[in-house]
């Protein structure tokens, strides 16, 4: 082979290297939804759409990145679109119920979930999902000081609990049902349940960052700080990106030994992975994260 017709191989594998980096497919744009990059991801969709108008699950991955991205209503817009196909009509309704509750309209929410539930009296994610959102609705005045709501609860605990009781009848080895159960459970101060479920779901998923880092979570707020430490150096071993985690630990670092230094190694850590922490002494007083979420529910109805 003559250098000319190597240098012309050579550029051509170059050019189709480049063209390869260059993200244009759906498994590209759901990458690209799993690495958070929303906005990224909506331009790869709109492109695939307007190529191909009849391809309904870039409807749905783009209702789930504009969701995502805070446009709910252009992501219900393409839910909608998505009710037509047959096939994704579960995924597009469970995510248009994931729309409402993350937009603040619980109440249509769960309306959507037990649409779903009334589809398929096994359908644990939606049980689950309805649990999550029957949290977040208050219940009038005359419900609180009832005599099932004696100790001034001010959700519907009773409805949650069933609900995530049901997901982990239908699917046993459901991990996010036992977290958001675990989590329902120190609301009401029953700490010896929430820790039993906080254990199996690190036993059904040992791998799982979410299980340890609320196991974390709750040894910290329940003052045993040796096992939290410990599961949020087991959170981070498993996503090194995750920004609660690091903070969290920051702040378990001073609590345990005033260990400032690692404390700030921490901090330095969660504000490069975006997380917008103080850069002063304030930090120390304030634990802003100590009870945040990681886990997205939408990720649990999607």
């Amino acid at each position: 082979m003559n250098k000319l017709a190597i240098t012309i191989n050579l550029a051509l594998l170059f050019f189709i290297s480049s063209c390869s980096k260059n993200p244009t497919t759906l498994s590209d744009a759901r990458q690209l939804i799993k690495e958070k990059k929303y906005k990224h991801a909506i331009v790869v969709l709109d492109n695939i759409i307007n190529n191909q108008p009849e391809f309904d699950s870039a409807y749905l991955e783009r209702a789930y990145a504009l969701m995502m991205d805070g446009d709910y209503r252009n992501a219900l817009i393409d839910y909608s679109h998505v009710m037509k196909d047959y096939n994704l009509q579960i995924l597009a309704w469970r995510g248009r119920a994931a729309m409402y509750y993350y937009s603040g309209d619980n109440l249509k929410a769960i309306e959507e979930f037990t649409n779903l539930i009334k589809l398929d009296n096994n359908d644990f994610r939606s049980y689950c999902g309805r649990g999550i959102v029957r949290i977040n609705v208050q219940l009038s005045a005359s419900d609180v000081n009832s005599v099932t709501y004696m100790n001034a609860i001010n959700f519907d605990y009773e409805g949650a609990m069933k609900d995530f009781n049901k997901a982990i009848e239908i699917n046993p080895i459901y991990v996010e049902a036992y977290l958001k159960r675990a989590d329902l459970y120190t609301r009401i101060n029953n700490n010896d349940k929430a820790l039993e479920d906080y254990n199996l779901a690190v036993q059904l998923e040992p791998g799982s960052f979410d299980a340890h880092f609320y196991r974390a979570i709750f040894y910290k707020n329940t003052d045993n700080h040796s096992k939290a430490m410990a599961d949020f150096n087991k959170a981070i071993e498993l996503d090194p990106q995750n920004p609660f985690a690091y903070a969290n630990r920051g702040y378990l670092k001073i609590d345990m030994k005033n260990d400032k230094a690692g404390a700030d190694k921490d901090f330095k850590k969660a504000r490069e992975l975006g997380l917008d922490i103080p850069d002063n002494e304030k930090v120390y007083n304030d634990r802003l994260f100590e009870n945040k979420s990681t886990i997205n529910p939408l990720e649990i109805f999607k």
